[in-house]
Order: structure tokens, then C-alpha cells, then sequence
């Protein structure tokens, strides 16, 4: 093989590589030109709503007093606490005995989140379970304006015994007459 190597001035160096850039963001000029007039044209023949995905749960991370948005429900004992959290440095903690059947939970308030028909929801929730007998879960419900029970969807109820935080998901598709999610 035979390699030819030419002996180039700075000049005509510095053109040679100003030829180049200058070629590159014209591509680029163009490239961002088209996709925004092809996104420009796509979003006038089919509009569509995009609801944001975020986090609509209020003091989600219980850093802050949680009973200001939430309230407990069932037998046993309430607490928010800094003895144990997966991330930040509070948590909210049941310590119950009820027996089978009976719930013990922390509810949020039923019409502090709003909610929109027709629309898929998802919730996580980091969960830690020390000697529990019957199971840890995370459901997400639904309500009308008049705070009417609409049904809701639960997660698996995998969460027995001890194990330490494992993080709990549930899926679900509101009614059509949804005015709030809990």
C-alpha cells in the first residue's frame, strides 16, 4: 500500500476545515428545519391532548406532616417517622394486628386528586414489611363529583413476611364518569 501525504499550509488548512463545519451545519440547518416543519405539519392533520406524566399524589415522599393531605383508616397504630426511609428521610408506618380481612392503611384525602375519565393511571409506592401475616398492597380508586365509589385496581398482594423495600406498582384505566383518583 501506498500512502500519499501531501504537505498543507496552515492556511489552507484552517479553509479546509471551515469548508467542512460550515457544510455540517448547513445538514444540520436543513435536518432540524424538515423535522420541525414535518412535526409542525403531523400536529395540525391530527391534534392530539397530551397529559403530562407526573406526579399528581401530594407530598409524595412524605418529607412534610402527611395528615394535611392523607388520613388513616382501620385498627392499629399511625406513624410518620424517620426511623426508616428508602429515599428523603421520612416515611409513613403502620403497626397493626388486626385480623384477616380487615384493612389498616394511610389514605389520601378522596377529592384532592383530580382525576380524568378514560385515562390510564399508574402508582408506585416503596414498600418494607417486618412479621407481616397477611400481605402489603397499593390500589389506586376512583370517584365521581359527588365522591361516589367508582371501583379501582390493587396490586399484587406479593408483600408478606419481612422484606426489605421493594417497590409495589399498580395499573388502571379510570371509569368514564372519573372525577377523582385515590
Amino acid at each position: 500500500m501506498v500512502m500519499i501525504m501531501r504537505k498543507m499550509n496552515r492556511k489552507s488548512i484552517k479553509l479546509k476545515i471551515l469548508g467542512h463545519i460550515k457544510r455540517i451545519y448547513i445538514v444540520l440547518f436543513i435536518l432540524l428545519f424538515s423535522i420541525s416543519i414535518s412535526s409542525a405539519a403531523t400536529l395540525n392533520m391530527n391534534p392530539t391532548v397530551t397529559i403530562p406524566s407526573s406526579n399528581l399524589a401530594p407530598n409524595s415522599g412524605f418529607e412534610t406532616d402527611p395528615t394535611v393531605d392523607y388520613f388513616t383508616h382501620g385498627n392499629g397504630t399511625f406513624t410518620w417517622t424517620t426511623d426508616a426511609a428508602n429515599n428523603g428521610n421520612s416515611s409513613t408506618k403502620i403497626v397493626s394486628s388486626q385480623p384477616a380481612g380487615s384493612y389498616a392503611r394511610w389514605l389520601s384525602k378522596t377529592d384532592i386528586i383530580s382525576g380524568q375519565a378514560n385515562n390510564d393511571y399508574s402508582a408506585s409506592v416503596w414498600m418494607k414489611t417486618i412479621n407481616v401475616a397477611q400481605y402489603g398492597m397499593l390500589v389506586i380508586n376512583f370517584w365521581d363529583e359527588s365522591l361516589n365509589y367508582l371501583g379501582g385496581y390493587e396490586s399484587d398482594k406479593s408483600m408478606t413476611g419481612t422484606s426489605d423495600w421493594t417497590e409495589v406498582t399498580v395499573q388502571g384505566n379510570s371509569p368514564s364518569n372519573t372525577s377523582y383518583a385515590r
